[in-house]
Protein backbone atom coordinates (compact mmCIF):
# COMPACT_ATOMS: atom_id res chain seq x y z
CA UNK A 1 0.00 0.00 0.00
CA UNK A 2 1.33 3.27 -1.02
CA UNK A 3 2.07 5.87 2.04
CA UNK A 4 0.03 8.51 0.56
CA UNK A 5 -3.24 6.02 0.76
CA UNK A 6 -2.48 4.51 4.65
CA UNK A 7 -4.33 6.36 7.31
CA UNK A 8 -3.06 9.61 9.19
CA UNK A 9 -0.40 9.10 11.36
CA UNK A 10 0.66 5.58 9.85
CA UNK A 11 4.09 5.30 8.64
CA UNK A 12 5.53 2.31 6.29
CA UNK A 13 9.04 2.45 6.90
CA UNK A 14 11.20 2.16 4.23
CA UNK A 15 13.63 -0.08 2.56
CA UNK A 16 16.41 0.61 4.57
CA UNK A 17 18.38 -2.29 7.26
CA UNK A 18 15.15 -3.21 9.21
CA UNK A 19 15.50 -5.49 11.94
CA UNK A 20 12.59 -7.06 12.69
CA UNK A 21 11.73 -8.59 16.03
CA UNK A 22 7.77 -10.09 15.60
CA UNK A 23 5.58 -10.23 12.62
CA UNK A 24 4.44 -6.68 13.03
CA UNK A 25 7.69 -4.48 14.55
CA UNK A 26 10.37 -3.72 13.73
CA UNK A 27 13.80 -1.68 14.72
CA UNK A 28 15.28 0.79 11.83
CA UNK A 29 18.28 3.16 11.74
CA UNK A 30 18.00 6.80 10.62
CA UNK A 31 21.80 8.51 8.97
CA UNK A 32 21.68 10.62 11.89
CA UNK A 33 21.96 7.87 14.95
CA UNK A 34 18.52 7.73 15.74
CA UNK A 35 16.42 4.17 16.05
CA UNK A 36 13.11 4.48 14.94
CA UNK A 37 10.91 1.71 16.71
CA UNK A 38 7.30 0.73 14.31
CA UNK A 39 5.08 -2.03 15.69
CA UNK A 40 2.37 -2.44 12.54
CA UNK A 41 3.93 0.07 10.85
CA UNK A 42 2.96 2.93 13.44
CA UNK A 43 5.97 4.69 14.92
CA UNK A 44 5.41 4.05 18.77
CA UNK A 45 8.89 5.62 20.02
CA UNK A 46 12.79 6.64 18.54
CA UNK A 47 15.60 6.33 20.62
CA UNK A 48 19.61 7.74 20.36
CA UNK A 49 20.52 6.70 24.25
CA UNK A 50 20.41 4.13 26.48
CA UNK A 51 18.18 5.37 28.37
CA UNK A 52 14.98 6.01 25.78
CA UNK A 53 15.71 2.30 24.38
CA UNK A 54 15.70 0.55 28.10
CA UNK A 55 12.23 2.11 28.36
CA UNK A 56 11.08 0.96 24.77
CA UNK A 57 12.91 -2.73 25.38
CA UNK A 58 10.76 -3.18 29.10
CA UNK A 59 7.48 -1.97 27.27
CA UNK A 60 7.85 -4.24 24.26
CA UNK A 61 9.29 -7.39 26.90
CA UNK A 62 5.61 -7.00 28.53
CA UNK A 63 4.08 -8.35 25.30
CA UNK A 64 3.37 -12.09 24.97
CA UNK A 65 3.89 -12.64 21.44
CA UNK A 66 7.44 -11.00 21.93
CA UNK A 67 10.47 -12.95 22.20
CA UNK A 68 13.27 -11.93 24.13
CA UNK A 69 16.41 -13.46 21.79
CA UNK A 70 14.39 -11.77 18.87
CA UNK A 71 13.70 -8.33 20.50
CA UNK A 72 17.24 -8.13 21.43
CA UNK A 73 18.71 -9.01 18.19
CA UNK A 74 16.48 -6.40 16.53
CA UNK A 75 17.79 -3.56 19.28
CA UNK A 76 21.32 -4.50 18.32
CA UNK A 77 21.98 -5.27 22.29
CA UNK A 78 22.18 -8.70 24.10
CA UNK A 79 19.73 -10.14 26.28
CA UNK A 80 21.35 -9.64 29.35
CA UNK A 81 20.53 -6.05 28.46
CA UNK A 82 17.30 -6.74 28.52
CA UNK A 83 16.81 -8.59 31.47
CA UNK A 84 18.58 -6.11 33.68
CA UNK A 85 16.60 -3.42 31.85
CA UNK A 86 13.22 -5.59 33.21
CA UNK A 87 14.41 -6.80 36.58
CA UNK A 88 15.43 -2.37 36.98
CA UNK A 89 11.59 -1.97 36.32
CA UNK A 90 10.75 -3.99 38.38
CA UNK A 91 12.46 -3.02 41.51
CA UNK A 92 12.56 0.70 41.11
CA UNK A 93 10.11 2.06 38.14
CA UNK A 94 11.13 4.15 34.96
CA UNK A 95 13.73 5.97 36.89
CA UNK A 96 15.78 2.79 37.85
CA UNK A 97 15.67 2.08 33.95
CA UNK A 98 17.36 5.06 33.11
CA UNK A 99 20.29 4.41 35.73
CA UNK A 100 21.13 0.52 34.38
CA UNK A 101 24.50 0.33 34.82
CA UNK A 102 27.24 -2.65 33.56
CA UNK A 103 27.34 -5.43 36.08
CA UNK A 104 30.49 -5.46 38.21
CA UNK A 105 31.78 -3.74 41.09
CA UNK A 106 32.25 -0.04 41.74
CA UNK A 107 35.14 1.51 40.02
CA UNK A 108 38.16 2.55 42.61
CA UNK A 109 38.87 5.24 40.09
CA UNK A 110 37.89 7.86 42.90
CA UNK A 111 38.14 11.79 42.30
CA UNK A 112 40.93 12.27 44.86
CA UNK A 113 42.72 9.27 43.33
CA UNK A 114 42.12 10.52 39.71
CA UNK A 115 43.81 13.57 41.21
CA UNK A 116 46.90 11.89 42.45
CA UNK A 117 47.53 10.23 39.28
CA UNK A 118 47.18 12.65 36.79
CA UNK A 119 49.67 14.47 39.12
CA UNK A 120 52.23 11.74 38.87
CA UNK A 121 51.72 11.74 35.34
CA UNK A 122 51.97 15.57 34.48
CA UNK A 123 55.98 14.82 37.01
CA UNK A 124 56.96 12.86 33.90
CA UNK A 125 56.19 9.01 35.52
CA UNK A 126 54.86 6.34 33.51
CA UNK A 127 52.07 4.35 34.11
CA UNK A 128 54.03 1.73 35.40
CA UNK A 129 56.43 4.00 37.67
CA UNK A 130 52.66 5.60 39.00
CA UNK A 131 51.78 1.82 39.73
CA UNK A 132 54.54 0.59 42.05
CA UNK A 133 54.17 4.40 43.74
CA UNK A 134 50.31 3.49 44.81
CA UNK A 135 50.27 -0.48 44.57
CA UNK A 136 48.53 -0.36 48.05
CA UNK A 137 46.11 1.44 46.72
CA UNK A 138 45.10 0.63 42.50
CA UNK A 139 45.80 -1.82 40.17
CA UNK A 140 48.00 -1.78 36.89
CA UNK A 141 45.03 -1.90 35.21
CA UNK A 142 43.48 1.16 36.86
CA UNK A 143 46.79 3.28 36.20
CA UNK A 144 47.01 2.27 32.60
CA UNK A 145 42.97 3.18 31.83
CA UNK A 146 43.61 6.74 33.74
CA UNK A 147 46.75 7.32 31.83
CA UNK A 148 44.86 6.62 28.71
CA UNK A 149 42.21 9.10 29.61
CA UNK A 150 45.13 11.28 30.56
CA UNK A 151 46.70 11.34 27.12
CA UNK A 152 43.71 12.54 25.49
CA UNK A 153 42.87 15.15 27.75
CA UNK A 154 46.15 16.65 27.19
CA UNK A 155 45.96 15.62 23.01
CA UNK A 156 42.43 17.54 23.93
CA UNK A 157 43.77 20.63 25.31
CA UNK A 158 46.94 21.24 22.75
CA UNK A 159 46.92 23.37 19.71
CA UNK A 160 47.80 22.57 16.17
CA UNK A 161 51.65 22.60 15.41
CA UNK A 162 52.76 22.70 12.23
CA UNK A 163 54.29 19.74 10.75
CA UNK A 164 57.79 19.61 9.98
CA UNK A 165 58.55 19.25 5.75
CA UNK A 166 60.19 16.26 5.07
CA UNK A 167 63.14 15.96 3.77
CA UNK A 168 63.93 14.08 0.05
CA UNK A 169 65.48 10.95 0.70
CA UNK A 170 67.47 11.40 -2.47
CA UNK A 171 70.67 9.99 -1.95
CA UNK A 172 72.53 12.14 -4.49
CA UNK A 173 70.89 14.83 -2.56
CA UNK A 174 71.43 14.10 0.92
CA UNK A 175 75.13 13.55 0.02
CA UNK A 176 74.61 17.11 -1.24
CA UNK A 177 73.45 18.46 1.90
CA UNK A 178 76.02 16.55 3.54
CA UNK A 179 78.89 18.29 1.73
CA UNK A 180 77.13 22.31 2.09
CA UNK A 181 77.39 21.55 5.90
CA UNK A 182 79.21 24.56 7.47
CA UNK A 183 80.09 22.29 10.22
CA UNK A 184 81.56 19.25 8.42
CA UNK A 185 85.59 18.95 8.38
CA UNK A 186 87.11 20.09 5.68
CA UNK A 187 88.50 17.08 3.48
CA UNK A 188 91.48 19.11 1.95
CA UNK A 189 95.20 17.02 2.11
CA UNK A 190 97.39 18.49 4.57
CA UNK A 191 94.68 20.75 6.44
CA UNK A 192 94.45 19.95 9.89
CA UNK A 193 90.78 19.14 11.23
CA UNK A 194 88.90 21.93 12.31
CA UNK A 195 87.48 22.36 15.41
CA UNK A 196 84.34 20.82 16.78
CA UNK A 197 81.71 23.53 17.50
CA UNK A 198 80.60 23.23 21.11
CA UNK A 199 77.48 25.22 20.84
CA UNK A 200 75.64 22.44 20.15
CA UNK A 201 77.08 19.50 20.99
CA UNK A 202 74.76 17.47 23.66
CA UNK A 203 77.30 16.78 26.87
CA UNK A 204 77.28 12.60 27.18
CA UNK A 205 77.27 13.26 30.57
CA UNK A 206 74.55 15.53 30.99
CA UNK A 207 70.61 14.56 31.95
CA UNK A 208 67.78 16.39 32.63
CA UNK A 209 64.06 14.96 34.10
CA UNK A 210 62.64 12.88 32.02
CA UNK A 211 59.29 13.86 30.70
CA UNK A 212 56.74 11.90 28.35
CA UNK A 213 56.76 13.25 24.79
CA UNK A 214 52.81 12.85 24.98
CA UNK A 215 52.88 16.09 27.57
CA UNK A 216 53.85 18.84 24.48
CA UNK A 217 52.89 18.70 21.23
CA UNK A 218 55.16 16.22 19.06
CA UNK A 219 56.77 18.80 16.40
CA UNK A 220 56.87 21.83 19.51
CA UNK A 221 60.88 21.47 20.26
CA UNK A 222 60.55 24.68 22.16
CA UNK A 223 57.42 23.11 24.42
CA UNK A 224 59.47 19.96 24.58
CA UNK A 225 62.71 21.78 25.77
CA UNK A 226 60.66 23.37 28.51
CA UNK A 227 59.28 20.56 29.87
CA UNK A 228 62.55 18.43 30.18
CA UNK A 229 64.26 21.47 31.76
CA UNK A 230 66.13 23.10 28.73
CA UNK A 231 70.00 23.37 29.50
CA UNK A 232 69.21 24.88 32.79
CA UNK A 233 67.73 21.84 33.87
CA UNK A 234 70.59 19.47 33.69
CA UNK A 235 71.58 17.45 36.36
CA UNK A 236 75.61 17.57 37.81
CA UNK A 237 77.00 14.30 38.46
CA UNK A 238 76.92 15.33 41.89
CA UNK A 239 73.15 15.54 41.77
CA UNK A 240 72.48 12.02 39.71
CA UNK A 241 75.01 10.67 42.17
CA UNK A 242 72.77 11.93 44.77
CA UNK A 243 70.00 10.91 43.23
CA UNK A 244 70.83 7.40 41.96
CA UNK A 245 73.89 6.10 44.20
CA UNK A 246 77.70 5.49 44.15
CA UNK A 247 77.35 1.89 42.83
CA UNK A 248 76.19 2.38 39.15
CA UNK A 249 74.69 -0.95 37.22
CA UNK A 250 75.80 -1.35 33.82
CA UNK A 251 78.52 1.56 34.11
CA UNK A 252 81.02 0.01 31.67
CA UNK A 253 78.71 1.38 28.82
CA UNK A 254 79.79 4.76 29.70
CA UNK A 255 83.09 3.72 27.17
CA UNK A 256 80.85 3.23 24.34
CA UNK A 257 78.87 6.14 24.68
CA UNK A 258 82.41 7.79 25.00
CA UNK A 259 83.33 6.55 21.97
CA UNK A 260 80.19 7.60 20.29
CA UNK A 261 80.42 10.95 21.26
CA UNK A 262 84.13 11.05 20.14
CA UNK A 263 83.11 10.12 16.79
CA UNK A 264 80.57 13.09 16.47
CA UNK A 265 77.07 10.92 16.34
CA UNK A 266 75.48 12.85 19.26
CA UNK A 267 76.76 16.04 17.47
CA UNK A 268 75.06 15.69 13.95
CA UNK A 269 72.22 14.67 15.93
CA UNK A 270 71.45 17.20 17.62
CA UNK A 271 72.30 19.75 14.31
CA UNK A 272 70.02 17.23 12.51
CA UNK A 273 67.00 16.94 14.81
CA UNK A 274 65.44 20.29 13.54
CA UNK A 275 62.57 20.87 15.29
CA UNK A 276 61.05 17.77 15.89
CA UNK A 277 62.54 16.85 19.03
CA UNK A 278 64.88 19.01 21.41
CA UNK A 279 68.43 18.21 21.94
CA UNK A 280 67.96 17.14 25.60
CA UNK A 281 65.37 14.22 24.83
CA UNK A 282 67.31 13.10 21.80
CA UNK A 283 70.62 12.83 23.91
CA UNK A 284 68.88 10.50 26.86
CA UNK A 285 67.04 8.33 23.84
CA UNK A 286 70.25 8.07 22.61
CA UNK A 287 72.32 7.22 25.72
CA UNK A 288 69.43 4.58 26.72
CA UNK A 289 69.51 2.72 23.16
CA UNK A 290 73.12 2.68 23.42
CA UNK A 291 73.50 0.93 26.43
CA UNK A 292 71.16 -1.08 25.96
CA UNK A 293 72.59 -2.16 22.93
CA UNK A 294 76.14 -2.52 24.84
CA UNK A 295 74.53 -4.45 27.48
CA UNK A 296 73.39 -7.38 24.94
CA UNK A 297 69.97 -6.16 23.89
CA UNK A 298 68.76 -6.07 20.24
CA UNK A 299 66.37 -3.83 19.97
CA UNK A 300 64.86 -0.79 21.55
CA UNK A 301 63.26 -3.02 23.56
CA UNK A 302 66.32 -3.84 25.54
CA UNK A 303 65.86 -0.05 27.71
CA UNK A 304 63.44 -1.94 29.71
CA UNK A 305 66.98 -3.87 31.53
CA UNK A 306 68.19 -0.26 32.50
CA UNK A 307 65.38 0.04 35.13
CA UNK A 308 67.48 0.17 38.04
CA UNK A 309 67.77 1.96 40.81
CA UNK A 310 70.80 3.13 39.97
CA UNK A 311 69.33 4.03 36.75
CA UNK A 312 69.35 8.16 37.54
CA UNK A 313 73.64 8.08 37.64
CA UNK A 314 73.61 6.12 34.52
CA UNK A 315 71.44 8.12 32.80
CA UNK A 316 72.12 11.49 34.21
CA UNK A 317 68.30 11.68 34.47
CA UNK A 318 65.67 11.44 36.92
CA UNK A 319 64.43 8.25 36.48
CA UNK A 320 64.82 5.25 33.60
CA UNK A 321 63.15 5.68 30.05
CA UNK A 322 60.55 3.77 28.97
CA UNK A 323 60.77 1.53 25.67
CA UNK A 324 58.01 3.79 24.10
CA UNK A 325 59.27 7.27 25.37
CA UNK A 326 62.78 6.10 23.43
CA UNK A 327 60.87 4.87 20.14
CA UNK A 328 58.81 8.00 19.60
CA UNK A 329 61.80 10.27 20.86
CA UNK A 330 64.01 8.31 17.40
CA UNK A 331 61.10 7.95 15.21
CA UNK A 332 60.34 11.76 15.07
CA UNK A 333 64.43 12.06 14.51
CA UNK A 334 64.28 9.78 11.57
CA UNK A 335 61.32 11.24 10.85
CA UNK A 336 63.46 14.34 9.71
CA UNK A 337 67.27 13.16 9.65
CA UNK A 338 67.86 9.71 9.02
CA UNK A 339 69.15 9.76 5.60
CA UNK A 340 71.10 12.85 6.49
CA UNK A 341 72.52 11.78 9.82
CA UNK A 342 73.25 8.47 8.19
CA UNK A 343 76.08 10.19 5.52
CA UNK A 344 77.30 12.77 7.84
CA UNK A 345 78.47 9.81 10.41
CA UNK A 346 79.54 7.82 7.16
CA UNK A 347 81.72 10.77 5.97
CA UNK A 348 83.51 11.49 9.22
CA UNK A 349 84.50 8.04 8.97
CA UNK A 350 85.55 8.15 5.52
CA UNK A 351 87.61 11.12 6.25
CA UNK A 352 89.74 8.97 8.63
CA UNK A 353 91.22 6.91 6.40
CA UNK A 354 93.24 9.54 4.38
CA UNK A 355 96.73 9.03 4.14
CA UNK A 356 99.29 11.10 3.66
CA UNK A 357 98.97 11.22 -0.30
CA UNK A 358 95.22 12.09 0.10
CA UNK A 359 94.20 9.20 -1.17
CA UNK A 360 91.90 6.37 -0.11
CA UNK A 361 90.27 2.65 -0.68
CA UNK A 362 87.48 1.41 -0.43
CA UNK A 363 85.58 -1.71 -1.04
CA UNK A 364 82.37 -2.37 -1.66
CA UNK A 365 80.19 -5.94 -1.03
CA UNK A 366 76.43 -6.63 -1.54
CA UNK A 367 74.67 -9.06 1.07
CA UNK A 368 71.06 -9.94 1.23
CA UNK A 369 68.86 -9.14 4.24
CA UNK A 370 66.24 -11.70 4.59
CA UNK A 371 62.39 -10.26 4.85
CA UNK A 372 60.11 -12.19 7.51
CA UNK A 373 57.28 -9.98 7.76
CA UNK A 374 53.48 -10.61 6.62
CA UNK A 375 53.92 -8.21 3.58
CA UNK A 376 54.95 -9.30 -0.50
CA UNK A 377 58.41 -8.37 -1.32
CA UNK A 378 60.44 -8.78 -4.00
CA UNK A 379 62.30 -12.48 -3.70
CA UNK A 380 66.19 -12.04 -4.22
CA UNK A 381 69.21 -14.95 -4.71
CA UNK A 382 70.31 -15.62 -1.04
CA UNK A 383 74.04 -17.56 -1.16
CA UNK A 384 73.74 -19.04 1.87
CA UNK A 385 70.49 -20.68 1.21
CA UNK A 386 70.86 -21.25 -1.97
CA UNK A 387 67.93 -20.09 -3.49
CA UNK A 388 65.63 -16.77 -4.31
CA UNK A 389 64.38 -15.53 -0.42
CA UNK A 390 62.23 -12.30 -0.11
CA UNK A 391 64.28 -9.80 1.38
CA UNK A 392 66.39 -6.62 0.64
CA UNK A 393 70.30 -6.11 -0.98
CA UNK A 394 72.24 -3.99 1.11
CA UNK A 395 75.54 -2.52 -0.10
CA UNK A 396 78.00 -1.73 2.16
CA UNK A 397 81.09 0.15 1.84
CA UNK A 398 83.82 -1.11 3.98
CA UNK A 399 87.37 0.43 4.23
CA UNK A 400 91.01 -1.60 4.14
CA UNK A 401 90.26 -2.92 7.70
CA UNK A 402 87.22 -4.27 6.43
CA UNK A 403 85.09 -2.04 8.92
CA UNK A 404 81.44 -0.99 7.67
CA UNK A 405 81.25 2.89 6.80
CA UNK A 406 77.81 3.16 5.01
CA UNK A 407 75.40 1.03 4.14
CA UNK A 408 72.58 1.72 0.82
CA UNK A 409 69.51 -0.57 1.19
CA UNK A 410 67.99 -1.25 -2.56
CA UNK A 411 64.80 -3.63 -2.58
CA UNK A 412 65.36 -4.35 -6.20
CA UNK A 413 68.27 -6.25 -5.89
CA UNK A 414 70.23 -4.57 -8.92
CA UNK A 415 73.42 -5.96 -9.58
CA UNK A 416 76.78 -5.01 -7.71
CA UNK A 417 78.10 -3.15 -11.01
CA UNK A 418 75.07 -1.35 -11.11
CA UNK A 419 75.62 0.37 -8.21
CA UNK A 420 79.23 0.94 -7.87
CA UNK A 421 79.53 4.25 -9.74
CA UNK A 422 76.38 5.65 -7.49
CA UNK A 423 78.16 4.72 -4.36
CA UNK A 424 81.34 6.40 -5.97
CA UNK A 425 79.92 9.70 -6.41
CA UNK A 426 78.51 9.97 -3.21
CA UNK A 427 82.10 9.07 -2.03
CA UNK A 428 82.89 12.07 -4.26
CA UNK A 429 80.83 14.66 -3.15
CA UNK A 430 81.28 14.16 0.78
CA UNK A 431 85.43 13.73 0.48
CA UNK A 432 85.62 15.96 -2.76
CA UNK A 433 88.42 15.67 -4.87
Amino acid sequence: MAIEAMLPGVVEPSDGSLRWFRPLGCVQRRDDGVCEVYVGGVLIGAYEGPAERNVLLVKLSEEPRTRVVELAAAFDVSTEVVRRARRAYESGGITAITTVRRPGAPSKATPELRRRVWESFARGRNATATAKALHKHVSYGTVWRLHQEWRAEQASSEAPVTEVSQRSLDLDGAASEVVRDPDATPAVEGSSEAAESQSNVPSAGAGVAITQPEQVPARDACALTTALGGSDGEMTIGEAVEQGGHHVQHAGAWIAVAILHAMGVYRHAARLSESAVSPVSLRIALDAVVIALAIGERCVEGVRRLETPSASTLLRAEQAVSASWAREVLHRFADVGATSFHLAVACDLMREGFGSAGRVAFYVDNHLRRYTGKHTVRKGWKMQDRRAVPGCTDYYLHDVDGQPLMRVDVPSHDSLPRWLSPIATVCRRMLGK
